[in-house]
This record gives C-alpha cells, sequence and structure tokens, in this order.
C-alpha cells in the first residue's frame, strides 16, 4: 500500500501544479475604469481651448475642482488649477494653489484682484474640494464647503481673454500642478454656498442643462494605470462640449496617467436643491476680520450658539449670540487655524476655519 501511495502521489501533485498553470495563464484581470487624471508636476497640462462660453466677462463667475495635492508649488503662482490669464494689461481669471497649501483667486480687469486664502487651507496626499466665487461685491473660496477666505471687492468687471482655458498650467504654459485632479467646473454665475456644499461630493445631473455651467470635465475616461496612450482628449460634459487636449501626459503607469481612486463616485449625481437648503448659510453668519489677532467681530442675522474647536476637537469656547453686532476674543490662545460652528435655533449649523496670527 505504501509504494502504491508512493507511485500516485506525484502524479496528482503534477497535475495540481499543471492545472494551477493553466489558471494562471488563462486568468482574465478585470480592468478598472479611470475616475480622475494624475497631473505630474513637470510638463503635463490639459488645454482646454477658448470657446465663446468660456470668455467670461463681467461680474460673476465660480471655478471649481477636486484635487489632491503631490507635492506644493513654491509659490500658490505656480500651481495653476484653472487658469485662463493674460498680463500686462491683466484680464481672465484664475484659481491656485502651493505654498503652504494657500488657495489663489484672481479676476483681471486691466490688473489683477486678487484674494488668498490662509496657510495650510489644503493639504497634501488629501482630496480637497476648491470652489472660488465672486457675485459683483464679494470675492470668496471656499475648501470642502467650508468658507476660508473672503473680501469685499465690489464693482469688478473683469474681462475676457484669448487665451485658452488651462488645466494644470497657466495660459503661457508653466507653473505646473503636481496633483490629482477631478470634477473640474467653471460657470459664469456666482454659486451660492449652499450650492457648492451640496453639490461639492457628486457628480452634477443633466449637466448639459445647469444654468450657468460653460465647462465641466468630469474625467471619468480610460482604464486605471493602463496604457491610455490612446486616450489624449478630455470631454466637455457641460453644453459647450468643447473637447480639451492633453499635452506631454505619459498616459500609461501609475503617474501622469487616467488613475482610479476619486473621492467622488462615478454615476453618484445628487437631489437637485430645494429652498431649505438655503435658509442658514455663511450669509448669516459673518466674521471679520479673519485671520484677526484675538477679535473677531460678528454680523449675524439670527440667533446662534456659536462654538470654536481646536484642530484636536477640543472646544476652547462656546457662546450665545443674539441677532446683530457681537465679538469673541482668542487673544490667550495659540496662533493657527481654529473651526467656528454656528447653530441656529432650529438645528441648522455651519461650520468655517478661522485663523488666529
Amino acid at each position: 500500500m505504501l509504494k502504491k501511495y508512493l507511485f500516485v502521489l506525484p502524479f496528482t501533485l503534477a497535475g495540481l501544479v499543471s492545472n494551477a498553470q493553466t489558471i494562471l495563464e488563462n486568468k482574465t484581470v478585470n480592468a478598472v475604469p479611470a475616475t480622475h487624471l494624475d497631473f505630474d508636476g513637470i510638463n503635463d497640462y490639459v488645454n482646454c481651448g477658448n470657446a465663446p462660453a468660456v470668455q467670461i466677462s463681467g461680474n460673476a463667475i465660480t471655478l471649481e475642482a477636486r484635487v489632491k495635492f503631490k507635492s506644493f508649488a513654491g509659490s500658490f503662482n505656480d500651481g495653476s488649477i484653472i487658469n485662463k490669464e493674460q498680463n500686462s494689461p491683466d484680464y481672465g481669471y484664475m484659481l491656485r494653489a502651493g505654498s503652504s497649501g494657500i488657495v489663489n483667486f484672481n479676476l483681471g480687469n486691466g490688473w489683477w484682484n486678487e484674494l488668498s486664502s490662509p496657510s495650510y487651507s489644503v493639504t497634501i496626499g488629501v482630496w480637497h474640494h476648491i470652489a472660488a466665487t465672486y457675485d459683483g461685491t464679494t470675492m470668496k473660496i471656499y475648501v470642502d464647503g467650508v468658507l476660508v477666505a473672503s473680501q469685499v471687492s465690489a464693482n469688478i468687471y473683469f474681462s475676457s481673454t484669448n487665451q485658452n482655458l488651462m488645466i494644470g498650467s497657466w495660459s503661457n504654459i508653466g507653473r505646473y500642478l503636481n496633483a490629482a485632479v477631478d470634477e473640474v467646473r467653471v460657470w459664469n454665475v456666482s454659486r451660492t454656498a449652499a450650492e457648492i456644499q451640496h453639490y461639492m461630493n457628486c457628480e452634477l445631473s443633466n449637466p448639459t442643462s445647469q444654468t450657468g455651467l460653460v465647462a465641466y470635465y468630469q474625467f471619468n475616461q480610460g482604464i486605471d494605470s493602463a496604457d491610455n496612450t490612446a486616450l489624449t482628449t478630455l470631454a466637455d460634459s457641460s453644453a459647450t462640449a468643447y473637447t480639451a487636449t492633453l499635452t506631454n501626459f505619459a498616459l500609461n503607469g501609475t503617474t501622469s496617467n487616467w488613475l482610479s481612486g476619486s473621492s467622488v463616485v462615478t454615476g453618484s449625481t445628487c437631489s437637485i436643491l430645494s429652498s431649505n437648503d438655503f435658509a442658514f448659510n455663511f450669509e448669516n453668519v459673518k466674521v471679520y476680520p479673519n485671520p484677526s489677532s484675538g477679535i473677531f467681530q460678528l454680523q449675524i442675522q439670527e440667533e446662534v450658539q456659536l462654538e470654536v474647536y481646536d484642530l484636536m476637537g477640543k472646544m476652547v469656547l462656546p457662546k450665545n449670540v443674539q441677532a446683530g453686532a457681537a465679538f469673541f476674543d482668542l487673544s490667550q490662545y495659540a496662533s493657527g487655524v481654529y473651526i467656528l460652528k454656528a447653530t441656529n435655533v432650529f438645528g441648522d449649523t455651519i461650520v468655517s476655519k478661522i485663523v488666529k496670527e
């Protein structure tokens, strides 16, 4: 019996090995659809052209993008996210980031009207939704739905430029972005805080019917990290439908290519906003100056409960505030970024970053 088993066993092992080799050789690898585009920060950029729809002029605009930075440029001037820029005279619009996580928003009407966020508004290795708006009165920057910077810049009538709209570079080529990018949107209207917060974590439904949407790049093309060298254009899902061109991308491998893993899931559209979504927003609570050396002034349209937290999640200040003018004092606390939470009597809550210098 022993000899019999010794004789049969080698054939059994050989059969298993042979079958395993056959399975491996015939194995079909499931391709993973890409969800965004990786920029190498060296020379990658997307040229979106100069369609009439993106030649925005007037006093209303919104720029949006979802970005995961791999490193920051030495200056925020050098990290171009969305750029349509002409210099001397200065016309166009741009959204940039770099230099210790500063986000920068510019509008040109012969000279640049500029707004920058505090340092560390965005961080490396994390997906952030970045938005900038102008409504004819105030320039604003939002990060992940939180208002991080604003300034009154009344009566800016910014002008169009014949330079091409770029993603990842400025219009004269350079100032490259080292980041992953998804969901780039350009609007010729000023989106409200409620609209930005509601739609930042999803794809837009019926994009060709969205009022004021003049460019919309979803980046749902290609196969994750595969040979995508044939995919050198980027579809515009807005009514403009102006196809963009990829320049200098490797389009093969894990960088400078179409990749998966965006924080916005393909096909995840949001519900339509109702009137209730606009009931309590950042327009109801104004904080200034921000940054401040310690004393923050408040202008509030309704009674709220204010809470201030440090970045460790520790509450440093609770305060009940009636409608009207008020203030709170962080002079005794360390310099840095704090989180301001305001809750009205109905339980509606808004959150904003404040900076104590």
